[in-house]
């Protein structure tokens, strides 16, 4: 195992509105940068997790936390869908100009990942995938137990494609979560595997795994899992189309 990604975290940068960022492992030319949207102390444990899978290729993970998951990891506004919930905002866009144009660059200093992938659990999940329907950036997508229940989305995406078609994108849930008395919450499954459907219809490299259990079993590990399949996928990289040459990281 490589020494030094071993510190933990490398680097941590706190941003405006109590997000914050750290970085695990170390970021250059022959290894992936792994973007994560998650919980304060899930970060060091999920790396933790994937580098302990057997054939996982060198990666550094960018854990992101502080941001409010309601508004910044939802595509467009919905209302509660439960008694004294609040509204999702629906300010993704507004998230995702944050994460390329001051999160990254801060990070990056000038040095260039192998590639970039995306990942999430939960609305971060919803959040990972939409987001390459918004920017060219992302290689590769890890959904663990993704809020696809999210009124219109599965809709969105089968009217719409990736601005660049990803090497993979990973899908997964647990098997007893639509087992819910909330009447969205029981549309999950039957969402997912529409959404599964729309990526094997665009031929993009995909996979849906029904775990045992509910929504918060074992979530670090699943998320683990999805972002250990994502690297290992054979690579349809290619430096004539990198997602370097995307312009939207500032």
């Amino acid at each position: 195992m490589n020494e030094d990604w071993m510190e933990r975290p490398r680097k941590t940068i706190e941003f405006e509105k109590g997000r914050v960022g750290e970085l695990f492992g170390t970021i250059d030319e022959n290894s992936s940068l792994v973007v994560l949207n998650t919980f304060k102390g899930e970060g060091e444990n999920i790396f933790s997790k994937v580098q302990a899978q057997e054939g996982v290729p060198g990666f550094a993970l960018l854990a992101l936390y502080g941001m409010n998951w309601n508004d910044d990891l939802t595509p467009w506004r919905v209302p509660p869908i439960q008694k004294k919930g609040e509204d999702f905002k629906g300010l993704a866009d507004s998230y995702l100009d944050f994460l390329l144009k001051q999160v990254l660059p801060r990070f990056l200093e000038e040095r260039k990942p192998k590639y970039f992938a995306i990942a999430g659990y939960s609305l971060a999940g919803l959040f990972a995938l939409y987001s390459i329907f918004r920017t060219d950036l992302f290689r590769r997508v890890a959904c663990g137990s993704g809020s696809f229940w999210y009124p219109g989305f599965s809709s969105y995406v089968e009217t719409n494609s990736p601005l660049r078609k990803p090497d993979c994108v990973y899908l997964s849930l647990g098997d007893l979560e639509k087992r819910t008395r909330n009447p969205f919450l029981q549309s999950v499954e039957e969402e997912t595997r529409r959404i599964e459907k729309r990526l094997k219809e665009l031929d993009i490299d995909s996979t849906f795994v029904l775990n045992k259990g509910n929504h918060f079993q074992d979530a670090e590990q699943r998320m683990a899992d999805g972002i250990a399949w994502i690297l290992k996928r054979m690579s349809t990289y290619s430096s004539k189309n990198s997602p370097l040459d995307s312009k939207e990281i500032s």
